[in-house]
């Protein structure tokens, strides 16, 4: 009778304490991806950033910015951290000049924060010239990847490649990257006496047969559109994924085959994040590739840390003052009076211009803390981008907002001799100028027209 006791008592929780710490190890093991059968990475990767850091918030549907970028990412990275790896194709200058070289100093800074610290090159990233770039990237711990662009007797360089190491061990999985500059993209470099420029494919041949040995998957970005990607798959199969897109490519929403690679891209100027999840065998071969693009909407809540770096951004442009120290042209067309001087002949017009979103548009700016912004008050002004056009707030207060020579041309010869001066009309290709698929991407003409007819 003791000895049945003892049986079904003690051996019972003993069973039980096993079975529940068992059940435990089990759900770590499943919930970290460590059951050695099944294997999974995740990329998250961006496209080519043109420069952009946030969207200028003037209309609804807007998409991207490096605030709704970091809230993306820190929730997706918390569900699998040690097998998570951020890219990006790089793209952080648009254009030469003083603001682009700001924005792209805040750009590298926002990578090196959210966790993206390897990076491909886009063209437009040496037009301040190598140097430059690959100082601000080694002050904020970041690799710029690109195997065939290097700069001529230079010992810290563009990396030709480098490998990132996912989970632990013995699960654990070697990731290859890589980086080019496309042949289609390649002239926009222009002549660069500092830099030795080879063709992708070329450039790649020795890093990848390097590489292969060593890792389980290669990855390549390249700066290009979908033709050069499937050239550079075709000549070079051992590329398991290619990250692609430069100018206008669009987002894919499902991976392109070219023979054994896939190829993805995540569009243009950071609109869009590919969710990229690679799993693997047993024998830590490829089993498949599956991609969920994510689009950075409103729906995403804003970093604190990205709304702060923002700010200093702003700042930054607001004490340089470069909304005041521009020097543009004369307008062939004359100068500029301002809305007000319409009004005395044409009050019906006057009274519709004053009822609508032009008449109060640099608000927007001021709401969404772009006041001083060179790059926005073009579309919230008058005759930004001419001499006696809107110069600043203070010095121009009557070519504030979107007047009746935003559309119509300058309008100071109209008023000394209107006959001999008509204002020129105004055709659906004057409203894309602001209104482009990016700034307002539910814009349609006719709809919109009706709003301002007069």
């Amino acid at each position: 009778m003791k000895a049945h006791t003892l049986f079904t008592h003690v051996p019972n929780r003993w069973v039980f304490s096993c079975l529940l710490w068992v059940l435990i190890f089990v759900f770590a093991l499943v919930l970290h991806g460590a059951d050695p059968s099944h294997q999974e990475i995740i990329i998250l990767a961006g496209g080519d950033a043109q420069g952009v850091l946030e969207p200028c918030g003037c209309s609804s549907g807007q998409l991207g910015g490096i605030s709704r970028r970091d809230t993306l990412i820190d929730a997706l990275s918390k569900q699998n951290p040690a097998r998570t790896l951020l890219l990006d194709k790089g793209g952080f200058i648009r254009e030469p000049g003083l603001q682009s070289t700001i924005k792209a100093e805040f750009l590298i800074r926002a990578y090196s924060q959210i966790g993206t610290r390897i990076l491909g090159l886009a063209p437009g990233d040496l037009f301040q010239g190598a140097s430059r770039v690959l100082a601000m990237s080694k002050d904020q711990q970041v690799e710029i990847l690109c195997s065939n662009i290097q700069v001529a007797g230079r010992q810290n360089n563009f990396r030709k490649f480098t490998t990132r190491t996912l989970g632990k061990e013995p699960q654990n999985l070697t990731v290859g990257l890589t980086a080019v500059i496309g042949k289609n993209a390649i002239p926009e470099l222009g002549v660069q006496d500092s830099l030795s420029i080879e063709d992708p494919v070329l450039a790649l041949r020795p890093v990848i047969e390097k590489l292969k040995p060593r890792v389980n998957i290669l990855i390549t970005l390249v700066h290009d559109g979908e033709d050069e990607a499937r050239r550079i798959a075709r000549e070079i199969p051992q590329i398991d994924l290619i990250f692609f897109g430069h100018d206008a490519d669009s987002p894919t929403f499902r991976p392109i085959r070219e023979g054994s690679t896939r190829l993805i891209s995540s569009g243009t100027m950071g609109r869009h994040l590919a969710v990229t999840r690679i799993k693997f065998d047993a024998n830590k071969k490829i089993e498949g590739i599956t991609l969920d693009l994510k689009p950075l909407d409103a729906k995403l809540n804003k970093s604190t840390r990205m709304e702060s770096l923002l700010q200093e951004y702003q700042d930054r442009l607001s004490d340089l003052q470069l909304l005041e120290r521009r020097s543009p042209p004369p307008h062939p067309n004359g100068s500029y009076s301002g809305s007000q001087a319409c009004q005395s002949c044409h009050q019906s017009a006057f009274s519709a211009w004053k009822k609508s979103a032009h008449s109060h548009a640099y608000q927007i700016l001021t709401r969404e803390n772009h006041a001083r912004d060179p790059e926005c008050a073009p579309c919230h002004s008058t005759g930004f981008h001419y001499a006696g056009g809107f110069l600043s707030p203070e010095k121009t207060p009557h070519l504030l907002h979107v007047g009746c020579e935003s559309c119509h041309g300058p309008g100071q010869s109209h008023v000394d001799s209107p006959r001999l001066y008509p204002m020129k009309p105004v055709a659906e290709r004057t409203c894309r100028t602001c209104h482009n698929s990016t700034q307002t991407p539910h814009f349609q003409f006719k709809a919109f027209f009706e709003r301002i007819k007069h």
